[in-house]
């Protein structure tokens, strides 16, 4: 699959992925790449169920389900879609996060979507497209600029973004301990010692709106005044 990218067919295909009126113009039907494209993406995709099946030794209906052919794609658009190690960095990361995050309650496919939907909204070629900008930019910002300016505008960021999870993920915990466990005290791991927080008491909802609102509000002024 990488020697694909380094062909001509390869980057034939990459071509009209990004531009596919482009390629019509210079004299290539964008159809019939895309049709090489999917016959390829088909023959991957057997072998890989051979794999799976000669893996686990069993195929079920599940394995056919929407969620199992969907994750696929959730995988690419999460890793990034434009590098050949982006689909298996969001593979490992989505597998890993499945595998923790189960152990928690119900709410955990939640998590998950609004993970997704984070890194689709925020970088638009998923995490190794933002991670290759970030390793771009930076190195020559901090020449220029120096490692009080990138000390200023990374900190909002960070600041801002742990207290809309930590506010997130509290407000949710409550609500799913007030409908499931009777509003059993809701245990902080993100603080240390053995603190927890009471969904029935009024306190812990409002600083966990403050945190989400506190850290919405420094990740706003921080994107409007990159804007600006």
């Amino acid at each position: 699959m990488y020697a694909l990218t380094f062909i001509p067919l390869g980057r034939l295909m990459n071509a009209t992925r990004v531009n596919p009126e482009r390629m019509d113009f210079v004299g290539f039907n964008p159809v019939v790449i895309r049709g090489f494209a999917l016959t390829l993406s088909a023959g991957f995709a057997g072998i890989a169920g051979s794999l799976y099946a000669l893996g686990f030794q069993v195929v079920t209906l599940d394995t056919l389900s929407l969620a199992q052919s969907t994750a696929g794609m959730l995988h690419a658009y999460v890793g990034g879609y434009t590098s050949y190690c982006g689909p298996v960095v969001g593979a490992l990361l989505i597998t890993l996060a499945t595998a923790h995050l189960s152990t928690l309650p119900d709410a955990w496919p939640l998590y998950l979507g609004v993970f997704f939907v984070t890194v689709t909204v925020s970088w638009r070629y998923g995490l190794t497209g933002g991670l290759t900008d970030l390793l771009r930019i930076a190195p020559k910002t901090w020449r220029q600029k120096g490692p009080a300016y990138v000390a200023r505008c990374t900190l909002p960021v960070l600041l801002g973004a742990l207290a809309t999870c930590a506010g997130f993920v509290l407000l949710i915990e409550m609500i799913q301990s007030l409908n499931a466990n009777m509003g059993a005290p809701v245990r902080l791991a993100f603080w240390p010692g053995s603190i927890a927080a009471d969904p029935r008491s009024t306190i812990p909802r409002i600083v966990s709106i403050v945190l989400l609102a506190t850290g919405l509000a420094l990740l706003y002024m921080k994107r409007h005044a990159t804007r600006t």
